[in-house]
């Protein structure tokens, strides 16, 4: 069985090319590690820096991303004060479908988003 790469084909019946596909494979990882390494230490200084990253405004917040949206603030306070007296976080996404608020994407609530 033959694997091909942009550097040429690899057998991968053959103990060499096993080995080559695997130095390939190892190399592929660390340069992945190296970019995520290099974007997360930009975003921190970004971030210290007061620069916003996120593509998309938060639930909460007016598209600046920095402006509070008044009627979302209030559900979020409603349902941090749900959450302490133990409501499940499936039951406010229930009741904010039911009333029709959307996440900030126009999606309706699930638990993951509104765990978030």
């Amino acid at each position: 069985m033959a694997f091909a790469t942009v550097q040429g084909d690899i057998d991968l019946s053959s103990p060499d090319g096993r080995t080559m596909a695997r130095v390939l494979v190892a190399f592929a990882n660390k340069s992945s590690m190296d970019t995520s390494r290099r974007l997360k230490r930009k975003h921190l200084e970004l971030a210290q820096s007061g620069v916003l990253v996120a593509s998309h405004r938060a639930f909460g917040y007016e598209d600046d991303r920095v402006t509070l949206r008044q009627s979302e603030v209030e559900l979020i306070r409603e349902a941090a004060t749900d959450i302490i007296s133990g409501v499940a976080l499936h039951a406010i996404a229930r009741r904010w479908n039911a009333q029709g608020v959307t996440t900030s994407y126009g999606n309706i609530w699930r638990q993951a988003p509104l765990e978030r």
